[in-house]
Parts: structure tokens; C-alpha cells; sequence
């Protein structure tokens, strides 16, 4: 696949999965406005980002920064909305409920995102580390190479 393609292809899986992730938080049954969640998902977007292209800089299997990316993001994602729900006190009575449904709301709400620019940031950052192809620049084929006379 040449660079070209790779790029495209990498920024597609990157776009893609905001962009579900945005569809999928605006279209949940109360028929959300997508505008107001642009900033939450370029956050998430930049967090997964950060976290992708440094575990795919220095983990060389693809298929294990990816994963490793999910996990990470996942886990960033969860602590800090359990944090900022502790960190709100509330006379709620169903305050405890809504402590246990975060992280599995917020899981559900992420995964096209996580999923898809996790795999794209890799790709991405594992490209940079990787050495440019060269042209061969000798004799191909049993053909001698042309000299200037």
C-alpha cells in the first residue's frame, strides 16, 4: 500500500470514529443537538490520539499498541467521569445509581470511537518509526546500470 494510501486510510478510520461516536451520543432517543458534543469528542479524540501514537511510536507489534490503546483510553475515560460525578455532590436520592451507570453508559457511548482512532493513531504513529523504502539504485533484472560516459 503505498504512503498516500495509508494516510487516507488512517485519517478515514481517525474521522470515522468520532464521527459514529458523535452520531451515536446525538441519536440516543432524545434527539440531541450533535454541536455541543463537538468539544467533549475532540477531547476524547486528542486523549485517544495522545495515548495511540505514543504506545504505536514505541510498541512495534501493531495489533498489541492497538489493544493496549483501547484499554488505556477506556480506563482514562472512566476514571475521569467517575471523578468529576464524586467530585459533584448532589442530594440525589438516586446519586449511587447514577455512580453505577456511568462507566457502563460511558463504555457503550465511546467504543466506535476508541475502536476505530485507536486503530488509526497506531497505524499513524507506527509509521513514523518505520525506516522509508528506498529504490534500489544498482543493476535490476541482469540489466547493467547505465554510465555516463
Amino acid at each position: 500500500m503505498t504512503d498516500r494510501k495509508q494516510k487516507i486510510l488512517n485519517a478515514s478510520l481517525i474521522s470515522a470514529g468520532g464521527f459514529a461516536t458523535l452520531l451515536f451520543m446525538s441519536r440516543d432517543g432524545n434527539g440531541q443537538n450533535p454541536l455541543p458534543l463537538l468539544i467533549p469528542v475532540g477531547i476524547a479524540l486528542l486523549i485517544n490520539g495522545i495515548v495511540g501514537c505514543l504506545l504505536g511510536r514505541f510498541i512495534k507489534s501493531r495489533w498489541l499498541a492497538s489493544v493496549s490503546t483501547m484499554i488505556i483510553t477506556e480506563q482514562v475515560y472512566v476514571l475521569a467521569a467517575m471523578y468529576l460525578t464524586l467530585a459533584r455532590a448532589s442530594n440525589d436520592p438516586h446519586y449511587g445509581e447514577e455512580l453505577n451507570m456511568i462507566p457502563v453508559v460511558l463504555v457503550v457511548f465511546t467504543t466506535p470511537m476508541v475502536i476505530l482512532s485507536s486503530i488509526g493513531f497506531v497505524r499513524l504513529a507506527s509509521s513514523w518509526s518505520r525506516p522509508k523504502e528506498t529504490q534500489p539504485t544498482g543493476p535490476r533484472d541482469g540489466v547493467p546500470a547505465a554510465h555516463d560516459p
